[in-house]
């Protein structure tokens, strides 16, 4: 329990921070200008998971086995790895972002496009860094490292212009410079514990390659689960409806701030399964059973959230995150399947889990999203939602049946 609670307070404070950071926009910038950097800051975030193969989550299973088997050398060369694919891919992945932004979107300058992208590598760096610190079971280091982030970000922000008008650039240089404190902050926790053998750094192939090859259905998981809330984004960023993005973006981490439960305790029962452990119905179970009041209350309570946090404005996305918000019950409950499924090994489980969920997405957004906007975007991700979590869950009736 006590590593649940660990990782669920750094998920939770994460999702704190984040809010904190979207209200002080809200009241501080236009709905049209707050539109523009919630397309920038989800656009970036896109690009990220993009790029990160997957490995975060690999890098998190082999650590756990590494140490296992009290392999400090393969531990060595993994970090190694960790910042060399970060540094040499995040950035090929950052200018082809750029490119992609500038010449299909109309919605930034090419100064505000190039430094949002120019935090991609550290996002990288950041992220792989968190799941080498799960893997070594350094929660404590986790939490500390995950919440930093954001509370930069928040930081930057309230320093580079006070409570005064901000402007697009302003944000964008905070996003970066965040993002590269907390990823040097990670590895330097991380070599505090394994130092590296500085006079060796260069590339296993073969490591690697065993790597991306494992991560390669946690990959297609992670990347259309993700795509399912960010997709109607780039939906309604192609038809230029700023306004909507605002609604939808401020909608959408609402409803998801319950996921970091099932995020936390799935990431638990991944570093578990993946040392050996059999995988818990119970966990599963007692999570699904805390979403239904969470989410009935956030439902009920909407009406009052959205204008406490954001203002007047933006009443328009109270409707968005009751319909939203009861597809988490299902994504959770597949989100805890699908991560004990990798860890027994059978990560393709989550794989096709999460890309029938997307196509789903993709199919109801062409025909929702021109038509209603924010709603229809709203709507299609409900259905994103339920199509993943029954389809985890008929998988994991069919791989553990006997411990369900």
């Amino acid at each position: 329990m006590r590593d649940h609670a660990l990782v669920l307070s750094a998920q939770l404070t994460y999702s704190l921070l984040r809010f904190a950071a979207f209200a002080l926009l809200a009241h501080l910038l236009t709905k049209s200008e707050m539109g523009q950097v919630m397309f920038a800051l989800n656009y970036t975030l896109i690009f990220t998971f993009l790029g990160t193969l997957g490995l975060d989550n690999a890098y998190t299973h082999f650590t756990a086995q590494f140490q296992l088997e009290h392999s400090t050398e393969r531990l060595q060369r993994l970090i190694a790895h960790a910042m060399w694919v970060a540094s040499i891919w995040g950035t090929a992945v950052s200018v082809v972002g750029a490119i992609i932004c500038l010449t299909g979107f109309q919605l930034l300058g090419f100064i505000e496009v190039m430094l949002f992208m120019l935090s991609v590598p550290f996002a990288l760096m950041h992220m792989y860094g968190l799941g080498i610190s799960l893997g070594m079971r350094s929660l404590a280091s986790y939490t500390i490292l995950f919440i930093a982030q954001p509370a930069l970000f928040i930081i930057f922000l309230l320093a580079l212009n006070g409570i005064n008008k901000l402007h697009i650039l302003e944000i964008a240089f905070s996003f970066v410079i965040s993002y590269i404190i907390s990823a040097l902050g990670v590895f330097w926790k991380i070599t505090r514990h394994i130092p590296i053998i500085w006079r060796d750094l260069s590339l296993n192939w073969e490591e690697l390659r065993n790597q991306i090859k494992f991560s390669a259905f946690i990959y297609a998981n992670l990347i259309s689960l993700f795509l399912n809330s960010r997709w109607p984004i780039l939906a309604l960023g192609w038809l230029n409806q700023v306004e909507q993005i605002a609604y939808y973006s401020l909608a959408a981490p609402i409803a998801e701030a319950s996921l970091q439960i099932a995020r936390s305790v799935g990431l638990v029962l991944l570093a578990r399964t993946s040392s050996g452990q059999p995988p818990s119905h119970t966990s599963v179970l007692v999570t699904v059973l805390l979403y239904i009041p969470a989410i009935g209350g956030l439902v009920v309570l909407a009406p009052w959230i959205v204008p406490q946090l954001f203002g007047n404005d933006y009443r328009a996305t109270t409707l968005l995150i009751q319909i939203l918000a009861p597809g988490m019950i299902p994504l959770a409950a597949g989100i805890l399947y699908t991560n004990m499924l990798t860890g027994i090994g059978h990560p393709w489980c989550g794989a096709l889990a999460a890309i029938a969920s997307l196509g789903a997405m993709i199919l109801a957004s062409a025909f929702l999203i021109p038509r209603y906007s924010a709603l229809g975007a709203a709507i299609a991700s409900g259905l994103a939602y339920l199509t993943y979590g029954a389809s985890a869950f008929i998988f994991s009736r069919k791989i553990f049946p006997k411990q369900l």
